[in-house]
């Protein structure tokens, strides 16, 4: 799980990452990005994973997905630091 400091909590925060529509978009991912640090003084990323029903019917299976995503992120940030 990511640090407490490190996720996107609030519904404002989630709001405003998707009102700036900027994101990128594979066949099996779709990654919205806030240009600008939700909190200015802050200067850790915040991320959060979002998996939908058109995904998987089973809360159970976007749960594990989430863990998923989570643990590759984790490892990729922890290996490429620069990339996040």
């Amino acid at each position: 799980m990511l640090p407490k400091e490190e996720r996107l909590q609030k519904k404002q925060d989630f709001d405003r990452v998707f009102k700036l529509k900027c994101s990128v978009a594979t066949s099996i991912i779709v990654a919205y990005v806030s240009i600008q640090p939700v909190k200015v003084e802050l200067k850790k990323t915040k991320t959060a994973f979002i998996v939908g029903k058109k995904v998987h019917k089973l809360s159970t299976q976007r749960n594990r997905t989430k863990r998923q995503i989570r643990e590759a992120y984790r490892i990729i940030r922890q290996d490429y630091p620069e990339l996040v």
